[in-house]
């Protein structure tokens, strides 16, 4: 099983927060993407409701995210340097660029790793309750399933209509369980995403006025 965090954990952006994972065999990858063919007369018993759901990619996406985190460390890792430059330096220019780098820069990188910190955690929270979701209707599909190709089916008469009733129930309050997860991680990312885009806002107001005060800038790909 893997560990995950909703809530994303205090700390400066600065490289504390710990690592997100979420990593499976390959030969899972597949498993839990359909319901069987066999298994769908009882999936209809069931009302099983099948999340439309591609676990596979989730490891590929907290990696991605991954990156941008270290990518937006990596930029405030040059803090020393920075301010052995501004200690060894004076003047007007200097202290300029002194107070946008602490006040203004650094500020912008760490919500940029807060906020592919948040995304990563989400994507992980999200994935583990609709997979464990599809094991547990999986397995429970197979049980009634085994139970009326049974031997003994045949003079018991199987699962009762009432034992479908009952599991069918108790699917349907997981796979709210899971609607309510789902709608978290959502939230969760789109907070993310505001705090990206604001840092990007304040970022490229920051270049416009650099060029409007004749300071070149080098091209940025975010």
């Amino acid at each position: 099983m893997v560990a995950a965090t909703r809530e994303v954990p205090a700390g400066d952006g600065s490289g504390d927060l710990p690592p997100v994972h979420y990593d499976r065999g390959y030969q899972d990858f597949y498993t839990y993407e359909v319901i069987p063919d066999d298994l769908i007369p009882t999936a209809k018993r069931l009302r099983v409701k099948w999340p439309s759901f591609s676990d596979y990619l989730i490891p590929d996406h907290v990696r991605g995210w991954q990156s941008f985190r270290d990518a937006s460390l990596a930029l405030r890792s040059a803090e020393p340097d920075v301010s052995r430059t501004v200690s060894d330096n004076q003047g007007d220019p200097m202290d300029s660029f002194s107070y946008f780098w602490k006040s203004k820069l650094n500020k912008d990188m760490t919500s940029m790793a807060t906020a592919g910190y948040s995304i990563q955690t989400a994507l992980v929270a999200v994935a583990l309750p609709i997979l464990n979701y599809k094991k547990y209707a999986l397995d429970l599909m197979n049980h009634f399933h085994g139970q009326e190709k049974s031997f003994w089916s045949f003079f018991n008469g199987g699962p009762s209509d009432a034992d479908y009733e009952a599991s069918a129930a108790d699917l349907e309050q997981k796979y709210g369980q899971v609607r309510t997860a789902v709608q978290q991680s959502v939230t969760q990312i789109n907070s993310a995403h505001d705090l990206l885009q604001t840092a990007d806002s304040d970022l490229d107001g920051d270049i416009e006025r650099f060029e409007a005060n004749g300071v070149s800038t080098a091209t940025i790909t975010r």
